[in-house]
């Protein structure tokens, strides 16, 4: 399975944080002090969408390439409505406008002449 964001093809091992604990709708679960559960759920479904590639004990999860970037800085300022299919999940979501925070990895191949990017990338669904 592969991850697309618009027309970019971004590297597969990009995570999306919370991507099996995120509720479609969320909200809150609290008790009250007679022990019954009370949920708070939001309308809609408006929980932020961070991608992130990183590197964690030495374990590279992800990358982004600096034409990934520069694609998605574009949709960002352009305001841009996105689809994101990831690994099957499709949703409509734009790239908030402090959404993008990457550095240039350290690592680099001898065999790779392509620079790297880590961080994360946040868009909020629509």
């Amino acid at each position: 399975m592969t991850i697309t964001l618009g027309a970019i093809t971004l590297n597969s091992h990009i995570s999306w944080r919370g991507f099996f604990n995120t509720p479609d709708v969320p909200g809150s679960e609290d008790s009250t002090l007679g022990g019954r559960t009370v949920v708070n759920r939001l309308q809609g479904n408006t929980s932020d969408i961070v991608l992130e590639a990183i590197e964690e004990d030495n374990v590279r999860k992800g990358y982004y390439l600096k034409t990934h970037l520069e694609s998605i800085i574009a949709y960002r300022d352009a305001g841009t409505n996105v689809t994101l299919n990831y690994h099957g999940t499709v949703v409509s979501a734009v790239i908030k406008s402090d959404g993008v925070a990457v550095e240039k990895a350290l690592w680099k191949s001898e065999f790779d002449e392509v620079e790297k990017y880590i961080g994360t990338v946040t868009l909020k669904r629509t």
